[in-house]
This record gives structure tokens, sequence and C-alpha cells, in this order.
């Protein structure tokens, strides 16, 4: 994989992963993170994002272990 291609794949993993990561860490914070309009704007949809991450944490387990089966040759 040449570095342009490894590049995109970089960009394309991250932003896929950006919504998870950032939910996730909101699941843990016990004070506000952000600025105060988002930090509302993310109260509002408290319940929905805790909901999202319950499914995306599943499918993204779920996909690493799809993956992690070819990386480490156990796919069978």
């Amino acid at each position: 994989m040449d570095d342009s291609q490894a590049r995109k794949f970089q960009k394309d993993l991250n932003a896929g992963l950006v919504a998870l990561v950032l939910l996730a860490v909101l699941e843990r914070s016990t004070e506000d993170l952000y600025g105060y309009e988002i930090a509302k704007r993310l109260q509002r949809a408290n319940d929905e994002g805790r909901a999202m991450l319950g499914q995306w944490s599943h499918i993204w387990r779920q996909t690493r272990g799809f993956v992690d089966r070819f990386i480490e040759g156990t796919d069978s």
C-alpha cells in the first residue's frame, strides 16, 4: 500500500471512529468537556447518544473481531 492509500485508509477509519470515541469519552466524563453550546446540545441528546454508543460499540467489537481474525490468521 503506497503512502496515499495508507493516508486515505487512515482518514476513512478516523472519520468513522470519531463519533464512537467522542460518545465513549462523554459517557465516562463526570463534567462537561466542551464549550457551553456544544455541551448543551449534547445534554439534550444524552439518552439517544447513550443508546447509540451501545449500538456502535457492539458493531465495533464485531468489526474488530472480524478484522483481527484475518490479521492474526485465525480465519476459518
